[in-house]
């Protein structure tokens, strides 16, 4: 295993960016422009260009989130090549991680005018908010008002009240879905996971409701007695994930969720000041550099890419924009955090 994570660099998200937007996926290091462009991948890349200070990039990620919203303030998700909207605009994930992104340029030190922009998104995105129930989406909107209500001049009466919504609606899937040795929010553990818990570490940091804290805290711990062995990050795999009936799958396993893992590690050290969160989110960025199942490096020193995920007996060697980006966003916080491997 690598011994010091790298500098963090944004070379191969800028390879895999044209003048539209950033592509979804790669053939091996080069861009797949068949499979087009997702506004998935185009939010969160506002948010990597937005903390590296890239406004130019920023704007042209920011561009793409305006193509994508629809006038009902959903938003369409897979763009093709010839800037075509496949499908109609939906209230999915893609609409969670727009409005993380604008709550994220919120607080952040970008330009006005980036401001402005993600402002008049989340406005006509937020009448959509009423009708968020999957807990996943529920995160994302969460962490995009817990973000924006740290802004200068934010509507903190308006966020205040969204951020107690989703989190109390949140901690109703986890009372409506766990039982006694399954305690999580779902009845199944697939991807991004660790992305609920984190939310609610961050509605806990804005509200100081302890029953976000204290669901936090136990459902951050259930997953990570799935997830860890001896100190080795195992992400559920998506062959079939991961069930109450006792069925878990190791393969393959997915870079977001190291990355999701890593973030939710972070805030959980912020909420509590506990050092052993710290120790978390090191050893699951670590799956990146080796520290996981079958010693296998996923980071690419040659196009400082990451391999798109790890199989029984090989690697995906594509290297898309969801690997680099949930790499980057991880490492980014936990370089805020100071944290050193």
């Amino acid at each position: 295993m690598q011994k010091q994570f790298p500098e963090l660099s944004l070379a191969y998200m800028k390879a895999m960016t044209d003048s539209f937007g950033l592509f979804q996926h790669a053939k091996f290091e080069r861009p797949n422009k068949k499979t087009g462009y997702a506004l998935d991948d185009n939010a969160r890349a506002l948010i990597v260009a937005i903390d590296f200070k890239e406004y130019k990039l920023a704007k042209k990620y920011l561009e793409f989130m305006k193509f994508c919203q629809a006038k009902n303030g959903m938003f369409h998700n897979k763009i093709s090549y010839r800037q075509e909207k496949r499908h109609a605009p939906e209230t999915g994930d893609c609409f969670g991680r727009a409005i993380w992104a604008c709550g994220y340029a919120m607080q952040s030190d970008a330009p006005k005018n980036i401001k402005k922009a993600c402002k008049k998104i989340f406005g006509k995105a937020k009448r959509i908010f009423p009708q968020i129930d999957d807990p996943k989406t529920m995160s994302y909107c969460l962490l995009g008002c817990t973000n924006y209500y740290r802004a200068e001049k934010a509507p903190k009466k308006f966020l205040g009240r969204q951020i107690e919504k989703f989190g109390k609606k949140i901690l109703k899937s986890f009372k409506k879905n766990s039982s006694e040795k399954w305690r999580w929010f779902e009845n199944i553990l697939s991807y991004c996971n660790a992305k609920i818990p984190h939310s609610l570490f961050e509605a806990y940091s804005i509200t100081g409701n302890t029953a976000f804290l204290d669901t936090a805290l136990e459902s951050f711990g259930f997953l990570e007695k799935k997830t860890f062995m001896k100190n080795c990050f195992v992400p559920i795999g998506q062959a079939g994930w991961c069930t109450p009936d006792g069925f878990r799958s190791f393969f393959d396993q997915q870079p977001i969720e190291a990355g999701t893992m890593a973030e939710a590690a972070i805030a959980a050290y912020n909420a509590t000041k506990n050092p052993r969160f710290r120790k978390i989110a090191v050893d699951s960025f670590g799956w990146f550099f080796g520290k996981n199942l079958t010693s296998e490096v996923l980071y690419n020193p040659k196009t400082q890419g990451i391999f798109d995920g790890i199989a029984a007996n090989t690697i995906n060697e594509n290297q898309g924009a969801e690997s680099i980006l949930t790499y980057l966003i991880a490492g980014i916080a936990i370089k805020k955090t100071g944290i050193k491997n």
